[in-house]
């Protein structure tokens, strides 16, 4: 299933061209590949197989490996997770991002989080919940002001577990912009209920830096 597309048309020169890139040598079915991966590591991650199970799935990765191994390039030219007009980006390390609105200096965005990145007793990893964060609020800073941006620091307070399996909202403002730096304040939420808030300062890179 080929996911919903992201609103690209909000991101700044920069990042349109190098989503635009990726998307020009993307092979047909990567989204397909990609989320199979996704999938993969969710089932991984939730099931306890026999032994013989275990060699078997072992042995069918190896060949995925020895398949793909080839086709090696340099970290300047992969694709993966520069899909930014997918939700997931077309990687699987960051939880999905389904990015709905950008309006008034506040983004809005559904988020859900699997098996993959579950901690204990069934909810979500707060690392996870950290990453998303990341993602959510270096997309903003860059939205909001036009060039690329890297993270100086990132706080989240946890305020409720977050249960897996669940559409999220995720929605982020830029608190403030003084030169260089980008200070933001996102939240996670479930319905009514606040799983966790982040304050994340991001730094405008140089020119030389780009």
């Amino acid at each position: 299933m080929t996911e919903l597309e992201n609103r690209v048309d909000l991101l700044s020169g920069h990042w349109r061209e190098w989503a635009d890139g990726a998307a020009r040598v993307k092979p047909d079915g990567w989204e397909e590949l990609v989320a199979g991966l996704g999938a993969l590591q969710d089932a991984v991650a939730g099931t306890v197989p026999p032994a013989d199970v275990v060699a078997e799935a072992s042995e069918l990765m190896a060949r995925v490996r020895d398949l793909l191994a080839p086709y090696e390039v340099a970290g300047s030219e992969q694709i993966f997770g520069r899909l930014l007009g997918l939700p997931s980006r077309g990687q699987t390390f960051s939880p999905t991002l389904q990015i709905h609105d950008f309006r008034d200096d506040e983004l809005v965005a559904t988020t859900r989080f699997g098996r993959f990145h579950s901690g204990n007793n069934g909810v979500v990893h707060g690392g996870a919940i950290a990453v998303m964060f990341d993602d959510a609020l270096g997309r903003t800073a860059d939205i909001a002001g036009g060039g690329r941006s890297r993270t100086a620091s990132l706080t989240v307070d946890f305020r409720s577990l977050t249960q897996l399996d669940r559409d999220l909202e995720v929605k982020v403002r830029v608190a403030r912009v003084d030169g260089r730096k980008r200070t933001l304040h996102g939240t996670l939420s479930d319905g009514e209920r606040l799983c966790a808030e982040a304050t994340g300062l991001f730094l405008e890179m140089r020119p030389e830096q780009a």
